[in-house]
């Protein structure tokens, strides 16, 4: 279960689109389409070792209130950091809550 005083930073999700450019160059675009409030905590010992049987370059996980069109195809921006969703669990598999283990990107867009 997830407590209001457990959300304390702001991220927002994205989803991934592509078009085409003026010249029929391939163009990529991330478009926000929610600011929620999230628990981001960096993974370390065991949290991180059972995290990796599940996405092997995990690093984060997120808590966030349930959202239904959350995929492993978006991702989170949580500051300047972007996070890669890796795994979407429904934690308790009741729709309350979600955590998301997730890679950080480095470097590039």
């Amino acid at each position: 279960m997830i407590y209001a005083g457990q959300l304390r930073n702001m991220v927002q999700l994205q989803s991934y689109s592509a078009s085409t450019g003026d010249r029929g160059q391939a163009v990529r675009t991330w478009s926000t389409y929610a600011t929620v409030p999230a628990a981001v905590e960096p993974l370390a010992g065991r949290k991180l070792e059972l995290a990796r049987q599940l996405v092997e370059t995990a690093t984060h996980k997120v808590s966030i209130r349930f959202h239904p069109s959350l995929t492993v195809k978006d991702r989170i921006v949580f500051g300047s950091r972007i996070l890669h969703i890796g795994n979407v669990n429904d934690a308790y598999s009741v729709g309350l809550s979600m955590e998301l283990i997730c890679t950080e990107q480095i470097g590039g867009d």
